[in-house]
């Protein structure tokens, strides 16, 4: 965030009563609930949700990590089922682990073998037919991994580009044709309960299973310069002074603090705005904290009744009331 002509440093010392009044249980008995960062003083609270961004060019398919390791391994267990001659297809549906520990048990019995061999080591295992079908079960599953990871080591060693990731290796900087998505629409669609302790973690987990969307991304750390105008715009109204105190981290990841006009808050030719740190009103009517730095994806927010709703009613941004104990942290949904 610029720091404008019109703004002028002040201490810190004006930001001491955040620091003297808001709770410091441990994260692993209430993970960090909105009075972690905003002092229990407000008569109400709300999450500014950051949106997805959907990318309105790209395909709506689904790629699934889960599904992708699955068809590998059914790969592998076909190779394994095969090699040993078994004759019961139904094998072919299990996991890898499972495979191999039902396939161990078929051939300790087909070779009239104690389990207790397994604890042999291997190279005293006497030669024949089923140390050959042990080797199977020991060795294979690890066969295609390494000639995976070796023909990955050969490609770079090579200098030959790897093929990208379907979802880690996108661009979003050439995404020219986007749209802004709000949660609630993205777990309706997806089959989540949405509340206010939702988090991207919630969507992670979710859409381990049924595969990510190719065309939608996660919704960033900061809120945007445009959603960022149309919160000060309505904050405007709730301001005696018209003028702000900002404790805002600069490019070196140090915090500077400075009192500014309401309207010289953001520089109109920046990306993005409300990058971290806190926003107070000069007269405490009102706080906002958003921080980059804990990878919050929301922004939040206390002030009167009054001021929240102006924000549901006046702005389309993703307002979610809350109380002071809402959590922001990424472990805070227990319904999904």
């Amino acid at each position: 965030m610029a720091i404008d002509n019109e703004c002028k440093i002040v201490e810190t010392e004006a930001f001491d009563w955040i620091s003297k009044n808001i709770i410091e249980e441990p994260f692993k008995e209430i993970g960090n609930p909105i009075r972690r960062f905003i002092p229990p003083f407000f008569e109400a609270y709300c999450k500014i949700l950051h949106p997805f961004i959907l990318d309105l060019d790209a395909s709506d398919e689904r790629y699934s990590e889960k599904e992708e390791q699955r068809k590998e391994d059914a790969m592998i267990v076909k190779k394994m089922y095969d090699k040993l001659n078994l004759d019961d297809p139904t094998l072919l549906d299990l996991d890898i682990q499972t495979f191999v520990e039902t396939a161990t048990q078929i051939i300790l019995k087909k070779y009239d073998q104690e389990p207790s061999i397994l604890q042999l080591p291997y190279m005293e295992i006497p030669n024949g037919q089923f140390k050959k079908d042990l080797r199977v079960l020991l060795k294979e599953p690890y066969k295609d991994l390494f000639a995976k990871f070796g023909d990955l080591f050969e490609r770079v060693s090579n200098g030959i580009k790897l093929d990208p990731h379907p979802i880690r290796d996108r661009e979003f900087d050439k995404v020219t044709n986007k749209l802004k998505v709000k949660w609630a629409d993205i777990a309706d669609k997806n089959g989540l309960k949405f509340h206010h302790n939702i988090s991207p973690i919630s969507f992670s987990k979710k859409f381990e299973n049924i595969g990510f969307p190719l065309n939608l991304y996660y919704p960033f750390e900061f809120m945007d310069n445009e959603d960022c105008h149309q919160l000060l715009n309505i904050l405007k109204g709730f301001s005696k002074t018209q003028k702000i105190l900002i404790n805002s981290y600069t490019d070196n990841h140090e915090l500077v603090n400075t009192l500014c006009p309401i309207e010289k808050m953001i520089n109109k030719n920046e990306s993005h705005g409300l990058e971290g740190g806190y926003i107070i009103d000069e007269n405490q009517d009102w706080v906002i904290y958003s921080d980059y730095h804990r990878d919050l994806q929301m922004t939040i927010l206390g002030g009167s009744k009054k001021l929240i709703a102006a924000l549901k009613e006046k702005s389309n941004l993703e307002i979610v009331e809350c109380d002071e104990f809402s959590r922001v942290d990424h472990y805070s949904d227990t319904l999904n």
